[in-house]
C-alpha cells in the first residue's frame, strides 16, 4: 500500500545539501544491516549519487553473533545486486565478546567500515540514525548524567581519520522509512536485537514511546539535543579563542600554559580548554573524569598550584624561577614501540625518530 509520506528524492536532496559539501561524481558508502532504515537509505543515497555521475557502495557487516547473520547478509546482497547496487561483506574476525554485545559490535563495525573505506579511498560514509536514534540517545546520556557534550546526542556529520561520518536522516522518522520502501516495493529484515529485553536500547524505545503519548515526541526530543548541540559548538569556538590566547604548543611535545588568563576567563570555557590541551599532549582520545579535572584546574586558577601533578598522561609544572608558565608535557613512561634502527617512527605523535 502506498504511503502519504515517504521520502522523496528531493526531501532527500535537501538533507544531503545539509549534511554536505560532496565532490563532483560523488563515491557514497553506506552501512547497510538489511533493516528498514538503512535499506531506505541505501536506496535513497544510490538515486541521488547516480543523478550526479557518483555511486554508491553498500558495506554490510556480518558479526557472526546469530546463525542467521550470514543468511541475512547475503539476502541484503541479492537486493542491492537487483538494483545494480555495489555490495561488499565484511565480516567480524577474533572471539565473540561474552559482555557489552551491542557496543563491542558497534565499535568493530565502524572498524571495518572505516578500513574499507579509507582502503577505498572512499571520503563519506553514511549511516541510517534516524529521529527516534537521536531520541534514544539523548534520554540514554540524560540518564547517564551527561552535560552539554553528551546530551548534544549524535553529530549529522563527524570527522574521523578515514572518513566523514554522514547521519543524513536524523530528521526522518522510522515509519516514514518504511513507507519510503513500501513505495519502492522492497523488502527488509526485523532485527530481532530491537526486541530483546537485555539491552538498554530495547528499553529506551520503549520510554520514547511513553514520552510520546505525553506529548513529548521524538522529534521534541531530538530538537533539545540539536539545540544542545549548537551551544557546544558556541562553546567549543571560545575554547577555541581562549587557547590561543593562554597556550603555546612546542615543536618538542609540550606547551606552555599561562595560567592568569585560565583564571580570567569563564569557567566552563577555562575548564575546557585545559581539557584540551591535556588531551592534545597525553594523546588521549577522552577528557579526564571531570572531578580530576576540576581539582586541578582550582589550584591553577586559585595561584595555589605549588607542585607538580600527573593526569590524563601527563606531568604537569607549575610555574619556576622567572617564568609564570605552567608547563604540561608528557608523563614519562617506557616506550610503547620497538626501536628499529632502520625504520622511521613517530614520537608521541609530535615527531619522528
Amino acid at each position: 500500500m502506498a504511503s502519504d509520506n515517504p521520502v522523496s528524492d528531493e526531501d532527500f536532496s535537501a538533507m544531503m545539501a545539509a549534511v554536505g559539501p560532496f565532490e563532483a561524481d560523488p563515491h557514497l558508502a553506506v552501512a547497510v544491516s538489511g533493516g528498514g532504515d538503512s535499506m531506505a537509505l541505501c536506496l535513497l543515497a544510490d538515486a541521488w549519487a547516480r543523478a550526479r555521475g557518483g555511486k554508491v557502495s553498500a558495506l554490510t557487516v556480518d558479526h557472526g553473533l546469530r546463525p542467521e547473520s550470514a543468511v541475512e547478509a547475503a539476502m541484503t546482497g541479492r537486493w542491492l545486486g537487483s538494483r545494480g547496487i555495489d555490495h561488499h561483506i565484511l565480516c567480524r574476525q577474533g572471539p565473540k565478546p561474552l559482555s557489552g554485545i551491542q557496543e563491542a559490535a558497534r565499535e568493530a563495525r565502524y572498524d571495518l567500515m572505516c578500513a574499507w573505506a579509507g582502503e577505498a579511498g572512499v571520503l563519506h560514509l553514511l549511516v541510517a540514525h534516524t529521529v527516534e536514534d537521536q531520541a534514544e540517545t539523548f534520554l540514554l546520556r540524560l540518564e547517564r548524567g551527561s552535560g552539554i557534550d553528551g546530551l548534544s546526542a549524535m553529530a549529522a556529520v563527524r570527522e574521523t581519520p578515514f572518513v566523514r561520518l554522514v547521519r543524513p536522516l536524523l530528521g526522518a522518522s522510522r515509519e516514514r522509512l518504511r513507507d519510503t520502501l513500501k513505495v519502492m516495493d522492497q523488502d527488509w529484515i526485523e532485527d530481532p536485537a530491537n526486541l530483546d529485553a537485555r539491552y538498554a536500547r530495547t528499553h529506551l524505545r520503549a520510554a520514547v514511546r511513553a514520552l510520546a503519548g505525553r506529548g513529548l515526541n521524538p522529534e521534541r526530543l531530538a530538537a533539545i539535543a540539536k539545540g544542545m548541540g549548537h551551544l557546544r559548538m558556541t562553546m567549543e569556538d571560545a575554547v577555541s579563542s581562549l587557547l590561543a590566547q593562554c597556550c603555546a604548543i612546542c615543536p618538542a611535545g609540550y606547551a606552555y600554559v599561562d595560567g592568569t588568563v585560565l583564571a580570567r576567563a569563564a569557567p566552563e570555557a577555562s575548564l575546557r580548554a585545559l581539557a584540551r590541551i591535556l588531551g592534545c599532549i597525553g594523546r588521549k582520545a577522552y577528557p579526564p573524569r571531570r572531578e580530576k579535572l576540576e581539582f586541578l584546574h582550582g589550584l591553577i586558577i586559585g595561584g595555589t598550584f605549588s607542585s607538580a601533578r600527573t593526569l590524563a598522561g601527563c606531568r604537569i609544572l607549575p610555574p619556576s624561577g622567572k617564568s609564570d608558565k605552567i608547563v604540561i608535557c608528557r608523563e614519562k613512561r617506557g616506550a610503547e614501540i620497538a626501536f628499529n634502527p632502520l625504520k622511521s617512527i613517530s614520537g608521541v605523535g609530535f615527531f619522528l625518530v
